[in-house]
């Protein structure tokens, strides 16, 4: 959104909660259409996230809802809104954020950053206002089940694709084709600019759910989406993952762990890795049941 100087041009929502909680708003945020979410200098016990909105945004009040939901297991928890001048803020913003170290190997930075490293395999995201900078449990937990695959000549699907960092990555990694998925337009955009950063745009294709052909199976399927998302799309991924393929869910807090792993059951028997109280599951997919979760 653009205006006059000293025109309201974004909303700023600043949470003070605990640093237990820190992880889940910010998903709820992030999920909600924030331009931006960022994490401030916390002490031990609380800390503060900041969030930007467009001021059109219809999901500004159901976000402040959600949020409020936190105050059950936070009774100091202080949510404020106010409006910011028309600046450009998400850039400023963008410009704190840090590499991501995945491995000795592997890490994820802004085209900003230094990329001189080269022992080192370096995936280039522009933060946008799609999610994935790499900078979230999640996408660091992908990202890491990820390198622990043998990928070359794989194929990968990236439902829900975001940034395009999943499948930018496997492509790094020597995938020789991957297709992110997503519902919204712009992270599609967003995720071929990132392709072409990287130079693998020619290995990349990108679409909505319905315009991905019936029959296509992957090598490697990811999808690092919620948790009730991927309960209900389970026969879906299941079904784009060949037989004897790797499936890597993520988006799932521990305590949603067995909900998942239940929808998966009668296919795959998953593995778990955590980061925090985030958790991802991955398996190869044998039809035979029951997992291991």
């Amino acid at each position: 959104m653009t205006g006059t100087l000293g025109s309201p041009g974004w909303v700023k929502i600043s949470i003070d909660c605990l640093c237990e909680q820190a992880d889940s708003i910010s998903a709820v945020l992030e999920d909600s259409g924030a331009l931006s979410v960022s994490t401030l200098v916390s002490d031990s016990e609380r800390t503060g996230i900041e969030a930007l909105f467009s001021p059109d945004s219809e999901r500004l009040p159901s976000v402040l809802v959600e949020v409020e939901k936190f105050r059950s297991k936070d009774q100091n928890l202080q949510v404020t809104q106010s409006l910011l001048a028309d600046r450009d803020w998400v850039g400023e913003s963008q410009q704190n954020l840090e590499p991501v170290e995945i491995s000795q190997n592997l890490r994820i930075i802004a085209p900003w950053h230094d990329i001189s490293e080269n022992d080192r395999l370096s995936i280039i995201i522009n933060p946008g206002i799609s999610f994935g900078t790499g900078h979230h449990e999640t996408t660091r937990l992908c990202t890491k089940l990820l390198t622990g695959l043998k990928l070359k000549g794989c194929s990968v699907i990236d439902y829900g694709c975001g940034s395009g960092v999943l499948a930018i990555s496997a492509l790094k990694l020597g995938a020789t084709f991957a297709w992110g998925v997503d519902i919204d337009p712009d992270a599609l955009t967003d995720s071929r600019d990132n392709a072409v950063l990287n130079g693998v745009d020619g290995a990349y294709r990108c679409s909505l759910p319905e315009e991905l052909p019936k029959t296509f199976q992957a090598d490697v399927v990811v999808a690092n989406i919620f948790a009730d998302a991927l309960v209900g799309l389970s026969d879906e991924l299941i079904q784009l993952t060949r037989p004897g393929g790797w499936l890597i869910l993520s988006g799932i807090l521990q305590s949603q762990i067995n909900q998942v792993c239940n929808a998966y059951a009668h296919a795959f028997r998953f593995s778990v890795e955590c980061i925090g109280e985030w958790g991802a599951l991955s398996g190869q997919r044998d039809d035979f049941g029951p997992n291991n979760c």
